[in-house]
């Protein structure tokens, strides 16, 4: 139940909380929307009802339309009631300029004219300027002032003579501003500046309305300049005659200056070189005693520097004896002890290589005469059973023997061919080339089968035929046994280790592979 209350008095509370937030933001709302601000060089003008009190409040009596002006400051508008409109104070500059226009004298001219227009600064006349401008865009309202100033200037040209515009120009502007602000006024604006800036006809009366001033002009500017030149010769003569004058005397001025300055000098002169002779004698005299004395005081410092050089001498050379001693002894000590050393370690590397060399040979003595002793003992059984076989299946033990031989036989016999790189078949014409080259291998068995026929008595080609039957394969079945058990005896005599004293040596191997071939 509790929980639930404190529930419901969240919801409550953020119910609350929002609300006074969406009333805060409607508030800001509409203060934005109510609360208008112009700047320094703007106007509002509030229209509507309830416009409060009479300050900058303009009342117009004929129709009782009532407006207010706040420039530069802040105002609430009342919505639905009230509307405020900014107005731009800023000034503006037009150019106005008419076609031909005839003066009082009938001389056509185009003039043209600059004013400087902006929205007055009175209640009434921004009244009027809300009653006739307000929404309209500046283009408009700035052709509507140009076109009344155009007619005020149109009019003031047409009521003067052009000699009367050219000589007072000033009075003109003058009185053309006054006669057009009376209009602009009405209109809500004020002219601030109003001058004609350029008059010209296309006649030429106004060159020649110029032209016998300019004469005029130029003939005193000719007169003037005549009378100048005059008088700039006879003062330049003047000035000149002067100038001579003064010349000349400035030179005899300085021939007699000069004149006086060279005897002057003579006579500075003669006593200089007296005084310089006198000084000259004094000066050798005194060098001469000077150089005397130097001479004898740098042949007694020269005498010291020689004494003090030579004790030092002696003393470096007591030094570098001693310490050749000290370096001597050093290195022979060194030298001694490092011998001693040296002769140690050789002692006793060498008493340890002998007694582990001989223990080495021990060992190996040992090994080699039980591996003898072993293939002694493998041999003789082969040999035994191999006799024992022979005994009792005769040339069944034997055709068996040299059937296993066969196939080894075939690879000693072909083995030549396999250090053949490449093999060139010359054939006669006969087309015997290649099946000569196959053949050749089986004719070298044949003639080492009739070999070993002369050289043991064996032919294996009998053995063969006589032992095809029936019965030479009961005789090789029955011989498999022996042979199984003589292999045995290979196989456990290819176990024992060997050493490097069983192998034959190589030159003996391939001695005996010569022979073989050769045979």
């Amino acid at each position: 139940m509790n929980f639930l209350q404190d529930v419901l008095g969240l919801i409550i509370t953020g119910a609350v909380i929002l609300v006074l937030l969406i009333a805060a933001l409607i508030g800001y709302i509409m203060f934005k929307r109510s609360y208008k601000t112009a700047k320094s060089n703007e106007a509002l003008i509030i229209t509507g009802k309830s416009l409060g009190s009479d300050e900058n409040v303009f009342t117009d009596e004929t129709n009782g339309r009532r407006l207010k002006v706040v420039r530069g400051g802040g105002v609430f508008i009342k919505p639905l009631v009230q509307v405020a409109e900014p107005v731009d104070l800023t000034t503006s500059q037009l150019m106005v300029q008419t076609p031909e226009v005839y003066t009082s004298q009938g001389v056509p001219v185009v003039a043209d004219a600059v004013a400087m227009v902006r929205i007055g600064s009175s209640l009434h006349q921004i009244a009027n300027f809300a009653e006739q401008f307000l929404g309209k865009n500046k283009s408009d309202r700035d052709q509507e002032i140009v076109e009344v100033l155009e007619g005020h200037l149109r009019s003031a040209l047409s009521s003067l003579t052009v000699e009367e515009i050219y000589q007072s120009r000033e009075r003109f502007n003058e009185q053309l501003q006054e006669v057009a602000e009376k209009d602009l006024s009405k209109m809500g604006f004020e002219i601030t500046s109003f001058a004609l800036k350029d008059i010209r006809d296309e006649n030429g009366y106004l060159e020649a309305l110029g032209r016998p001033r300019i004469a005029e002009a130029k003939k005193n500017a000719d007169i003037a300049e005549s009378n100048a030149e005059r008088e700039t010769r006879i003062h330049q003569a003047q000035m000149d005659k002067e100038a001579e004058e003064s010349e000349y005397k400035h030179k005899t001025e300085i021939a007699e200056a000069r004149k006086n300055n060279e005897i002057r000098e003579s006579s500075f002169k003669q006593e200089n070189e007296k005084a310089r002779a006198q000084a000259d004698q004094a000066y050798a005299l005194e060098k001469s005693i000077n150089d005397r004395q130097l001479k004898e005081q740098e042949m007694d410092v020269r005498a010291v520097e020689l004494s003090k050089q030579s004790e030092l001498e002696e003393i470096e050379i007591e030094r570098k004896e001693k310490q050749y001693e000290g370096e001597v002894k050093k290195k022979a000590d060194a030298e001694r002890y490092a011998s001693q050393q040296q002769a140690d370690a050789d002692k006793y590397r060498t008493i340890a290589e002998a007694e582990a060399q001989a223990e080495t040979e021990r060992k190996r003595g040992e090994a080699e005469a039980q591996i003898i002793r072993d293939k002694g003992q493998a041999e003789a059984a082969a040999k035994e059973q191999m006799a024992e076989a022979m005994s009792k299946y005769g040339e069944a033990a034997v055709l068996e023997m040299m059937i296993n031989m066969m196939p080894d036989f075939a690879k000693a016999v072909s083995e030549p061919m396999n250090n053949i790189d490449s093999v060139k078949v010359i054939d006669t014409g006969s087309g015997q080339g290649v099946s000569n080259l196959a053949g050749s291998v089986t004719n070298n068995m044949a003639v080492m089968q009739d070999t070993l026929k002369e050289t043991t008595g064996i032919d294996m080609k009998a053995l063969l035929e006589n032992f095809a039957g029936g019965e030479g394969a009961q005789m090789l079945a029955q011989a498999a046994g022996t042979s199984d058990k003589t292999e045995e005896s290979a196989a456990f005599e290819d176990q024992e280790p060997s050493t490097e004293e069983e192998a034959p040596p190589a030159e003996d191997t391939e001695e005996a592979v010569e022979e073989d071939k050769e045979q």
